[in-house]
């Protein structure tokens, strides 16, 4: 049986691997619903990057954008996460 039951995030933090900390705050508007966690992995969210609507199951970890406390990691889709990828390997 699949349940609708998800954690949204309602600000999300951006992780600046350069300078080692969090340097942006930003509240998630009310039409999008950037999940932290569920089982569901069909459920319809938003990437945190791009936006984008994907199902949760086809997201991967951001290496960027986390929820508010800093610990979990929020969904971005495939094309963004390849970017981050490609930024992080620039970056060393």
């Amino acid at each position: 049986m699949r349940g609708r039951l998800f954690t949204r995030a309602l600000v999300k933090v951006k992780y600046d691997g350069r300078l080692k900390s969090y340097t942006d705050r930003i509240m998630i508007p009310d039409d999008q619903r950037v999940v932290i966690n569920t089982m569901d992995m069909e459920l319809l969210c938003n990437c945190s990057n791009c936006s984008k609507e994907v199902k949760y199951g086809d997201t991967w970890s951001s290496r960027e954008w986390y929820d508010e406390s800093g610990i979990w990691a929020l969904p971005v889709c495939r094309d963004c996460h390849e970017k981050e990828m490609r930024d992080a390997l620039n970056d060393h």
